[in-house]
Formats: structure tokens, sequence, C-alpha cells
């Protein structure tokens, strides 16, 4: 019964508001000419004033400006159904009728902005609109819609003209579906611009995971089946919603897009390609290699941080992001935390979940170093706060690497200064839980209230030096609360026998050799690693043996044994002897103290010690 109430409730809602105080929107995309499209947007008469279209700038899941205006021609308004009238384009995403008297109509032709030169409109593919592979149409409204000034929290009814053969997938709410026309309607502006509509000749995947229903629907099926990218998306999902508690959201929407190299228009730059959050979506637009495992390796690191962006944590709302303006953006101190700290947890969850290997883990956490050390000395903060400014969009990156280095050194702070009884996860959680449902805190105090939350003082300095300070991070002070080691720089000789990754699946346990770029050995794309030296390989001591393997002064002969394709077969051969300079090397202690093994595990499993109540603030 609770499933007929909602639907009942939607269109009595919907029915109660389709009277003047609607906006009606129709998209034709059976009739797609000189790569646009034909939209026509009725709205309530203005009863004085003057008439402006508006095109966002900023939309949701995007940080840089777009110009969706210069995909826009012929752009009229309509009065009495006959008399046409032209406006004037005020500014890139704005158009304005002197006289709008009677005009309730616009209409216009957009065209999609894969095939546009991006450097004139600025969308990203994951943001634009697009016909894919004769099976797949990518509608981001924010591409092709603007908002009239004044009507912006109507209603809004969205009629899709399209071919029979697809079917519209989106977060948004399906009033109808029939042969060749698709019915869905919006709160406001703002959420219609949130939920894109992916339409697919193709049958999604749904699975669940706690109280979500995930849907997903992508173009991979041909370089992965269907149980592939479900065996790739569920542990994520899973892991995610055990990190976070719970989800926000009952139903969450995966489009996934492989691009091959040139397909979309200006856009080689490997900057433009990845993935764009939207409330309960969101859409990849990921490259097509030709080794699957890679694909799913991608599939895997973005769907994981996408989805935690959901953690309620990280939308913590403070006066410069609580409102999305869609003409302008408001400057934030914290970016550091609304994106590195969620490039950390996605990272920190797959190692909890065993989605990858300790020594991935760190290889990331090595490249994320040696990144940020380019963009040396910077300033989280003030850097976050000057990166919306034009010339600036470089540093958006930055808090990709060094805020996520910096919520690693908080964590283990953290750790550390609780005697294991308090990490990031638990504070930010505590953090959101002491706050009511619509508090707004102030962005330049958001740090002092996660240091009263947490009871140590002691954070003001980390927080002075590494946050808001340009202080480099002495590394072994953090890391070796767990038994790490690091090294800035360190050189040696070896052995070689092949450099590439090994990827683990936790499904069937497999170590799989990926990524191959020097082989000395026969190894193939795609072989499972069985043993070394008659020595079992396990997820946990591949990098082990690989290592004493590579050691100049080991004067075995190497026997490596694969699974390929349902075989083992056994390989050897002579190694090339490297001098090998390695930078930001971070070594695992074998043999570390009770206590550093106490923290080690601590940090690993994220179950903290419970035996003492942390102290609190004088």
């Amino acid at each position: 019964m609770r499933f007929y109430s909602v639907i009942i409730l939607a269109i009595f809602f919907w029915s109660s508001a389709s009277a003047t105080d609607t906006l009606e929107v129709q998209i034709n995309l059976r009739s797609i000419q000189n790569n646009s499209i034909a939209c026509t947007i009725k709205f309530p008469t203005l009863k004085k004033g003057k008439l402006r279209v508006v095109f966002p700038t900023y939309v949701p899941g995007s940080f840089n400006e777009i110009y969706p205006g210069n995909l826009i021609q012929n752009l009229v308004g309509i009065i009495d159904s006959n008399h046409v009238v032209s406006p004037v384009k005020t500014n890139l995403n704005s158009f304005e009728f002197e006289n709008p008297n009677g005009i309730n109509t616009i209409k216009y032709n957009a065209k999609l902005s894969w095939k546009e030169d991006i450097s004139k409109h600025g969308i990203f593919p994951q943001l634009g609109t697009t016909l894919k592979d004769e099976n797949y149409f990518l509608l981001n409204f924010g591409a092709i819609l603007p908002f009239i000034e004044g009507k912006e929290k109507l209603p809004i009814k969205i009629t899709i003209e399209k071919e029979a053969v697809y079917n519209g997938f989106s977060p948004l709410f399906k009033i109808s579906s029939v042969t060749d026309i698709e019915i869905y309607f919006a709160k406001n502006y703002l959420q219609l611009i949130d939920n894109p509509i992916l339409f697919s000749t193709k049958a999604e995947i749904v699975f669940r995971a706690g109280s979500t229903r995930f849907h997903c629907l992508s173009n991979a099926y041909g370089n992965l089946s269907e149980q592939a990218i479900l065996k790739t998306l569920k542990p994520v999902c899973e892991g995610v919603v055990k990190f976070c508690k719970t989800l926000s959201v009952k139903d969450y929407y995966f489009f996934i897009l492989l691009v091959d190299s040139g397909e979309i228009l200006e856009s080689a730059n490997e900057e433009n390609y990845g993935a764009v959050q939207h409330s309960a979506s969101s859409v990849m637009v990921l490259k097509n290699y030709s080794d699957p495992y890679k694909i799913q390796s991608e599939i895997q690191q973005t769907a994981s941080h996408e989805l935690f962006h959901l953690f309620e944590p990280l939308n913590l709302k403070t006066d410069a992001t609580s409102k999305l303006n869609v003409k302008a953006k408001l400057p934030t101190e914290h970016l550091w935390l609304f994106e590195g700290v969620t490039e950390y947890f996605s990272l920190l969850m797959q190692w909890r979940e065993d989605l990858i290997t300790q020594a991935e883990f760190i290889q990331e956490m090595r490249n994320k170093i040696s990144l940020m050390q380019f963009f040396e000395p910077f300033s989280l903060t003030e850097k976050s706060s000057e990166s919306i400014l034009t010339g600036n969009e470089t540093y958006y990156r930055n808090f990709y690497y060094k805020g996520c280095i910096a919520a690693m050194m908080l964590d283990l702070r953290l750790l550390e200064l609780s005697q294991g009884q308090l990490n990031l996860q638990e504070l930010l959680l505590r953090f959101k839980k002491s706050m009511n449902e619509n508090y707004v805190v102030k962005d330049e105090e958001l740090i002092s209230e996660l240091i009263k939350i947490s009871s140590f003082n002691e954070l003001h300095e980390f927080f002075s030096k590494h946050i808001s300070g340009t202080e480099p991070f002495d590394f072994n002070k953090y890391l070796g609360l767990v038994g790490w080691a690091y090294e800035p720089l360190k050189e040696d000789t070896a052995k070689l026998y092949i450099d590439a990754s090994f990827r683990y699946e936790k499904g069937s346990k497999n170590v799989y050799v990926t990524n191959i770029n020097i082989d000395q050995l026969g190894l193939e794309e795609g072989d499972v690693l069985l043993k070394i030296n008659r020595k079992k390989v396990y997820k946990d001591n591949v990098e082990e043996l690989m290592e004493k393997v590579s050691s100049i002064n080991s004067g075995k002969n190497v026997m490596f044994s694969v699974l390929r394709k349902g075989k083992e077969v056994k390989l050897s051969g002579k190694p090339l002897i490297v001098n090998k300079s390695q930078r930001n090397v971070i070594k695992v202690e074998k043999r570390p103290t009770p206590e550093k093994r106490f923290y080690r595990n601590t940090y690993r499993s994220g179950q903290l010690n419970t035996g003492k109540p942390y102290r609190m603030l004088n």
C-alpha cells in the first residue's frame, strides 16, 4: 500500500501544480538536425518587467564555469502561437526581451555539446549532451535548458519525444511513458538540472546495497559482461553503505559511457574525462581501454569517489556551500574537505573491504604525495578560496592530491591523540550528529567547530601548519604511528623481471597481472598469479615475493606459475639489471612494536578502541 500511496501523492501534487504556475518543456529527440535538438518552453506570461532567459553558469557537480548559451541558436519568443519576437543576447548565457507582453513560449535549437568545441562552451562531457553509438542519448538539462528569471522555483513538466526503441532512466519522477513520448516532473529548476536522463536501447542492471537500490546503464557491455560490471559495482556500493552507515537516497543511478580517442571534439585532454556527482546519480565518461581489467579498475575507483559525496558529514552546510547559485559561485575555504577527504575515504574503504591491497593503497598515497609536491607551497584553505578565480583552475586538482594526504595525516593524528578511540570518520559523524538538520555553519568557523567536537586543542597546530599554512608534513611523524617508514628518495640496483600492476579481485581472491610495461617472462594481461618460486601468491604477499626475487643479491632461478585461460603455465626468463630511483617511498615494517601493531590494526579495520572515554575540553 505504501508504494501506491507514493504514486497517488505524486500525481496529486503534479495535478495541483499543473495550471498557471507550471513551466512546460518540450524536447524533440526524434529529429536531430545539424547536431542540434529542438526545445520549447511554455510558461505563465509575465505581468511586468523584462523577460530574461538565463542559461546556467554553474550546475550541480561542476566547479568550472560553463557557457551553454553559446550552444543556442534561433531563440525566439512566441505571442499567440504565431507572432515571433527576437531577444537581445546580453552576455554569454543570457537573452532578454525588452517588451515581453504576451510572450508565453520560447523556442530554440540547442547544439549537442560533445560535437562542439569545448573551449567555446566549457561543458565537460559528463555534463553535456550527445547521441552515443545510436544506443544511448545522454541528456544533461543544464547544457540545454535555461531558467526564466523570477520563475526558477516553479514546478516543471518535461515532455520528451524520442524513438520507440529508447527508454529513459533518471532519478526524476516519470509521470508517464508511451511508445515515443516520456513525461517527467521536477519540483523546480535546480532539481531539473541536478538529474540527468540517459535514454538507452539496453536494459539496466539493478541491485541493492543496504536500503538503496542501485541502477546502472553502460555502453561497456561490449567490453565487460553485465556480470563483470555487477561484480565491480556491487562490492563498492556495499562498502560505501557500510562505511557511511546508510545513504540518504532510495534509488541511485550510474550512467557509464566509454569513449574512444577523438570521439569528443576538443576533448583529448585527460582532465575532460571523469565523472560528475549529482544528488542521486553520477555520470561517468571514461576512456575505452583495450584492457578490460583497466576499465573495471577505473569504474571501481570512480564509483567509490562519487558515492562518498553522499556521505552526510561531507555534505556539511556552510554559508558558502548551502545554496547553489547558477549565476555565480561563492568561494569556500574547504575544498580540501569536500574533495580531499572524499578521495581519501574512497581509497580507505576499498582497502578495508579488500577491493584493493595494502600495496595498492600505499601506491595511491605515494602518487598523491609526488603530485602535490608540484604545487608546493600550497595553503589548502587559501587556494580553495582562490580556485574559482579565472586562471586558477589547476588548483582544483591539488585538492585530490594534497587534500587526500592531509586527510590521511589528520586521521592518524586523531588516532594518536585519542589512543585509538577517535578517527576522522567518527569525528565527522559526530560533527554531523551535533548539528540541527538545517544548521548552517559559517565557512570560516568550520575548522574551529571540528576541533571543538574532537576535544583535542592540539589540532589547532595541525590545521594552522598544514591546512591554513604551508608547512610540509613530517611523514615519518604520522606514518610511524602504524609502523610505516617514509623515504623521500631511494636509489638501488635490482633485477627486473616485470614492471606491471597486480590487481586483487575480492570475489575470486585472485591476483591478476595488468598494466604490463616491461616483461622478461612472457606474462600476458589478465594472467592470474599462482606461485613465485613455488610460494603461493596471496594479496598480502605478492609485493614481498616480488621484492625478494628482485634483490640483486638473489642468486636463485625464478619461476612464475600463472593461470591462463584455465590452464596453469610456468614461466621463467632473464631479468634486466636496473638502477632504480624511487621518490616518496613508503615501507611497511615487518615486525612492528605491539603499540604500532595496535594502531595499525585500528587504522586498517576502523574498529575504534572503546575502553576509555576520550577527554573533553575544559
